[in-house]
């Protein structure tokens, strides 16, 4: 396990309780003092959230590049912890009309980011021909490795009556295989 994966798991815990006991964290959160209405009681439990969500992109983003999938990953996750947070004061402080309104803008972007993520993959897929060149040539690959398994899990015989001899042979991942 990578250290930026153990940061992010450290961070999201601080997150949750962050998020779950916001007079604790003071300095994070906005203050020892109690809040002065459900509203500020729900945004102090948010930034615990989002303390959470950058915890959560540490440990879903295990490369910066390709950048349109980072930027997206990432901006999705501190909404989602944003959102779990919000979520969690609404059910334990009470609700506030605005805090709704801001639960559907929170939900609307994190579509967004999941949408453009996946989005920007499929798209430089289908326009770079590179791509397109790359995706043939490992079915082709595949296909192939599939054909010579069916002929070795016959009767160990070639068409001339000539043994099979396991010879090993480099996949395209690099590894010996048989």
């Amino acid at each position: 396990m990578s250290g930026f994966r153990i940061f992010g798991i450290a961070l999201a815990l601080v997150g949750v309780a962050a998020a779950v006991f916001p007079a604790l964290f003071g300095p994070l959160t906005g203050g020892h003092e109690p809040p002065g209405d459900v509203f500020q009681a729900i945004e102090r439990r948010v930034r615990g959230g989002m303390v959470l969500g950058v915890g959560l992109g540490f440990i879903a983003v295990t490369a910066l590049r390709p950048w349109s999938t980072t930027i997206p990953t990432a901006i999705f996750y501190l909404m989602t912890g944003a959102l779990a947070a919000r979520l969690f004061g609404l059910l334990v402080d009470g609700t506030v009309p605005k805090q709704w309104l801001l639960v559907a803008v929170e939900a609307v972007v994190m579509a967004l980011a999941a949408f453009g993520c996946g989005t920007r993959k499929r798209l430089a897929t289908a326009t770079d021909p590179a791509a397109v060149q790359r995706a043939a040539r490992n079915q082709n690959d595949a296909q192939e490795d599939d054909h010579t398994d069916q002929a070795r899990a016959g009767d160990d015989k070639t068409t001339s009556g000539e043994r099979f001899t396991l010879v090993p042979r480099r996949h395209r991942l690099g590894h010996i295989g048989w």
